[in-house]
């Protein structure tokens, strides 16, 4: 499998048409084309794209290794998720910003709770008033 192969599986995977994984990768249609096509060499930036989609820019590059990397062996990660669990009882003003702030700069993970919870509505929490 070449790298425009691969380029090709995560567009799939991501469930993207070509123009919308141009998008999101910050360039053209065409040169996304040309990527995919093997026209043309893959640059650091795109690269850096595909990497804070939570790609493996290695696996992209080689084949090796997994083709996701699991955000959760990050150490920012792991310090947010256990932030977060210490908030579940605490602070809701906190838990509603960073769920409406998540939502709003990751239109994919807004996305991703509707096919999770069976494309149910999702609202962003009331605040709590005092």
């Amino acid at each position: 499998m070449q790298i425009n192969d691969r380029l090709r599986e995560i567009r799939k995977k991501s469930g993207l048409n070509q123009k919308e994984m141009a998008t999101r990768l910050k360039i053209s249609l065409g040169a996304y084309q040309n990527y995919e096509q093997g026209k043309r060499q893959l640059i650091g930036t795109v690269l850096t794209e595909y990497a804070l989609m939570g790609y493996n820019v290695h696996w992209i590059m080689t084949g090796k290794q997994e083709i996701q990397l699991d955000p959760f062996r990050d150490d920012f990660f792991q310090d947010v998720r256990e932030w977060l669990k210490e908030l579940e009882e605490d602070d809701d003003e906190i838990k509603y910003w960073f769920r409406h702030e998540f939502k709003r700069k990751f239109p994919e993970f807004k996305e991703w709770l509707k096919k999770r919870d069976g494309d149910s509505q999702h609202t962003i929490p009331q605040r709590k008033t005092a």
